[in-house]
């Protein structure tokens, strides 16, 4: 389950596990808040409202590394899909030029299996799809 979907997505299940933090905090980091020299992410703002820092296992450390480019922003966030967000341009100037595609049926997959992994999270099993037609 892990690696099912796409690569960010997968990537983004294991750094939740391997940092114990919760699905906002992981999807609102950026590049940023982590302290490479140090092995540190720093989350700004908590669900308590203080800053919280976490030390970084070599897996959580070896995952960033995989996920992000060498020239990445400092404000891009790590886990972005940005296609989802509806973001103009994607993550680089190159792939901005020659990838048109909004990416539509990989995003009704991610966005279903995001939905399928929260209802595992919350009832222990994927819901039965409601009819659409209904």
């Amino acid at each position: 389950m892990l690696s099912d979907g796409p690569v960010v997505h997968g990537r983004g299940k294991k750094f939740i596990l391997h940092t114990a933090c919760r699905l906002d905090e992981a999807l609102q980091a950026r590049v940023r808040d982590i302290n490479w020299r140090e092995g540190l992410w720093t989350i700004p703002k908590t669900k308590s409202g203080v800053e919280h820092v976490i030390p970084l296992s070599w897996q959580a450390i070896a995952l960033l590394h995989h996920r992000l480019p060498a020239e990445a922003d400092a404000d891009a966030l790590i886990f972005a899909t940005e296609s989802v967000l509806g973001h103009v341009t994607l993550h680089t100037g190159l792939g901005s030029i020659y990838n048109r595609s909004r990416y539509r049926p990989q995003m009704a997959i991610a966005l279903q299996q995001l939905a399928d992994l929260l209802d595992e999270l919350e009832y222990g099993e994927a819901a039965v799809p409601l009819s659409l037609a209904a």
